[in-house]
């Protein structure tokens, strides 16, 4: 069964693929009975399928759910607001890039220090699950496999280009 296995045993890449996309829609479908619609919550149900069938993939693999990022340990918190806070600064550098390249402008408003930290409060909560949900689908058990196969440069490039391929509906993208 050489189109099922390689030389050594192992699943194929594309099988592999195959079987994280099924058992992430499986798990996706499952969860979303039992979520609430609505932003954020509808997006629990494929941060979930994504977390679970990565897991499964991996354990089939032989590797455990660490791999994928989502973790339990003595310092998640530390790196979790380290990698908020360079979310924060990646983003304000492509803000700072479109504003510098005439893209975008700023207007003046009469909002004050409380109303933007509410509205900052607000985004954070609207926008942290879907994006771990985008983040554990494309660049959990995916980005694994397809650094595994074809080295981690090219499987970020191909990542990157599917996320982005993935949100050319957005408003204003």
């Amino acid at each position: 069964m050489s189109f099922l296995r390689t030389g050594s045993g192992r699943l194929r890449l594309g099988w592999r693929l195959l079987l994280f996309l099924l058992l992430t829609v499986l798990g996706a479908t499952g969860f979303s009975l039992l979520v609430p619609g609505g932003l954020p919550l509808a997006s629990i149900p494929l941060l979930a399928g994504s977390v679970l069938a990565g897991w499964a993939l991996l354990g089939m693999e032989g590797r455990g759910p660490g791999a994928l990022g989502f973790y339990l340990g003595p310092g998640v918190a530390r790196e979790s607001l380290l990698g908020l806070a360079l979310g924060v600064v990646v983003a304000a550098g492509v803000v700072l890039g479109l504003v510098a390249a005439g893209v975008l402008r700023w207007i003046p408003d009469t909002g004050g220090l409380m109303d933007y930290v509410r509205e900052g409060g607000r985004s954070f909560w609207l926008f942290t699950i879907p994006a771990a949900a985008e983040e554990a689908f494309m660049r959990g058990y995916l980005l694994q496999a397809l650094a595994g196969a074809w080295g981690g440069l090219q499987a970020l490039l191909l990542t990157s280009l599917l996320f982005s391929l993935l949100h050319l509906g957005n408003p204003n993208t």
